[in-house]
């Protein structure tokens, strides 16, 4: 921040764009504008360097006296990063100045208030949890979740397609499923609802994804069309995990072209 004495004209802006490190805003004497308004001429220059700029009027305070433009000086000219500012015609030099200390502690609050604003959210975005017995499997990714207050409730396991019962291992599927977690305590992390009803789900068992055991055991595909309800960590490992039962030719990749479930219902609506 600086208050000079000196004219705004050419030779002013010069030096402060000559610096290497510029000032957050600069104020100059009018000097009465002269020829050309010669003596605003920073306004434009700074501007084009980045710097706001104010000009203040030689009527208000004594040419080449900074204290007097500071107790007494009038601003008579802004470029457009100083009005961004909130700089005005007519305003006080002193009261201006004041309002440029003001900003890094706008600048600061509003940062800190961002940030907050951002904790808030991603814990908005946290996965809710329910914990319960397993009472029912409907099939290679459905269950039915008891809960302490003897509440059922209906979950789809999320990130994963298992094959329909007609379909060949649709029947292992759920058999794979219920060994893994029938008639035992689970834990769900879940976000929201399908168009179902269901509550879409991360089935834990003792720490172990569920959900992830079913593609590694080749019982189930991994649900690429619903990715983007997934963790980013979530995605990939069970990418990988779908690459690998492939590979090994396990489940559902015992046979070379499987159709993938969602076709299926599709061909059998």
């Amino acid at each position: 921040m600086v208050v000079s004495g000196s004219h705004g004209g050419r030779s002013a802006a010069e030096f402060v764009i000559a610096l290497s490190q510029k000032p957050s805003c600069v104020f100059f004497n009018d000097a009465g504008g002269g020829k050309d308004n010669a003596g605003k001429v920073a306004l434009k220059m700074l501007q084009a360097h980045g710097v706001p700029c104010a000009c203040y009027s030689h009527l208000s305070a004594r040419i080449g006296e900074a204290q007097d433009g500071y107790d007494n000086g009038l601003v008579s000219g802004v470029n457009e990063l100083a009005k961004a500012l909130g700089i005005e015609l007519n305003m006080p030099v002193d009261e201006a100045v004041k309002l440029m200390l003001l900003w890094p502690q706008l600048i600061m609050l509003s940062n800190k208030l961002f940030a907050t604003l951002l904790i808030l959210f991603s814990c908005c975005l946290q996965a809710a949890t329910l914990q319960g017995k397993v009472v029912g499997v409907a099939d290679g990714d459905t269950i039915k979740v008891l809960d302490a207050t003897n509440t059922q409730h209906k979950i789809r396991l999320q990130g994963i397609d298992a094959p329909e019962k007609a379909q060949p291992f649709g029947q292992k599927s759920k058999q794979s499923l219920s060994q893994m977690v029938y008639n035992k305590q689970v834990t769900v992390e879940y976000q929201k609802k399908d168009k179902y009803g269901r509550t879409l789900g991360k089935v834990l068992h003792n720490g172990t994804d569920v959900c992830l055991e079913q593609i590694k055991l080749g019982m189930a595909w991994h649900y690429k069309q619903y990715k983007s309800d997934q963790p980013k960590e979530d995605r990939e490992t069970y990418a990988q995990a779908e690459l690998e039962a492939r590979t090994k030719t396990v489940g559902i990749w015992k046979d070379k072209n499987p159709t993938p479930p969602w076709e299926f219902r599709k061909q059998n609506k």
